[in-house]
């Protein structure tokens, strides 16, 4: 994707007007000049969701009142389903998040017909945005019905079931009932999936981990000790290590053992080179050393934790993730940093004291200050 081009892009005249000869070459009825109409006419002035949701709105409007007439013709435009666990000519294929969304706007109460529309579009794209609809309003049949999900032949279909159910999917609703009662709704699925055949699975299955981490941290670490221990690979470890991201850089002392680090050590920081006042959109650079003082090598997890000043005065902190090194005995390591200081959307810089700290196996072993400099 080029720098130029938006995810909103993704919904444009080209495709839009290839999505309705589609439903006219199915249904003679189709009011295709209205349907352009309608979603063209401000396109421009859309953003991806507007547009998204302009479609949709479009295909309520447009269709037949029949549901089960306007999920036949929804099925019967689809692309064909994907070869591969990989998201194949994703460009060219969000426009079916328009009729997933059909299905969760007009289907909710017709959960076999829905579901199982949602099952053949996931098998070409993915509906984890709309299988949520069905969760909050079916909790116990959804979830039965992704069980059996679980075991499907097809990739996407396992990942829906794990990427449909995150509590805290991006963009997404958020399910706060599986949130706080992992045990009872979702980590079953994902016990289900844990050695999935597929990385693509997997990754999902250590995502929505890290969601439970953040209000249940004891107990993803409990259950993932029991399954590294029930099947160990380097498969396993490897979604082990991205489930537990957030709690390794939050120095959780389970999480930490999990992988391999821990906080028995002797070492030594000394921060050599550092800037003492950066000017405003400019970077901080540092450079600091670790001495291993025992005579035996060591795992390190290497992090560094910026406190930014906030609008009140307080200082927030915010960890990044560094290195991780092995370090033999009576050795020192160097390292050496930038960070930026440039506006970014997602953060907002206040001028004054800030702070660094080295963080190593969750442990802080030092901490300095410097200032930003007012515009």
């Amino acid at each position: 994707m080029s720098d130029s081009l938006l995810i909103r892009d993704f919904f444009n005249p080209a495709i839009i007007n290839e999505l309705a000869d589609k439903i006219h070459s199915l249904y003679s009825g189709f009011d295709q000049k209205g349907f352009l109409l309608y979603t063209l006419t401000d396109l421009e002035n859309q953003t991806y969701s507007e547009r998204k949701n302009s479609i949709t709105d479009a295909l309520v409007k447009y269709l037949p009142e029949d549901y089960e007439t306007s999920v036949n013709i929804i099925l019967n435009i689809l692309p064909p389903d994907y070869s591969t666990d990989i998201l194949e000519a994703t460009t060219n294929r969000f426009y079916i998040t328009s009729l997933s969304g059909y299905i969760s706007r007009q289907g909710l109460e017709d959960f076999e017909l829905s579901t199982q529309a949602l099952y053949k579009i996931t098998r070409c794209f993915t509906s984890e945005f709309d299988i949520r609809l069905f969760i909050l309003k079916y909790p116990k049949a959804t979830l039965e019905l992704l069980t059996k999900w679980a075991k499907d032949p097809n990739p996407h279909v396992r990942r829906l079931v794990s990427e449909g159910s995150r509590p805290n999917l991006p963009w997404g609703k958020k399910l706060h009932f599986v949130a706080e009662d992992p045990e009872n709704t979702t980590l079953p699925l994902l016990t289900l999936l844990q050695d999935d055949s597929s990385e693509y699975v997997r990754r999902s299955v250590a995502n929505h981990l890290n969601d439970f981490a953040k209000k249940h941290a004891d107990l993803v670490v409990k259950h993932l000790t029991i399954w590294q221990k029930q099947n160990p690979t380097k498969d396993k470890d490897r979604m082990i290590t991205h489930a537990l991201r957030t709690l390794i850089k939050n120095g959780h002392k389970g999480a930490l053992a999990l992988n391999g680090f821990d906080d028995d050590f002797d070492l030594s920081l000394a921060f050599q080179n550092y800037t003492k006042a950066v000017p405003w959109g400019g970077v901080y650079e540092f450079e600091f050393s670790i001495t291993n003082n025992r005579p035996s090598t060591k795992n390190l997890i290497v992090d560094y934790i910026i406190g930014f000043q906030k609008k009140g005065g307080n200082i927030a902190d915010k960890v990044f993730k560094l290195k991780k090194l092995e370090i033999g005995g009576g050795e020192s390591v160097s390292v050496v940093k930038r960070q930026s200081f440039k506006a970014i959307s997602t953060r907002v810089y206040y001028a004054g004291k800030h702070t660094l700290a080295v963080q190593v196996n969750g442990v802080v072993l030092g901490k300095i200050g410097f200032e930003l400099d007012y515009k």
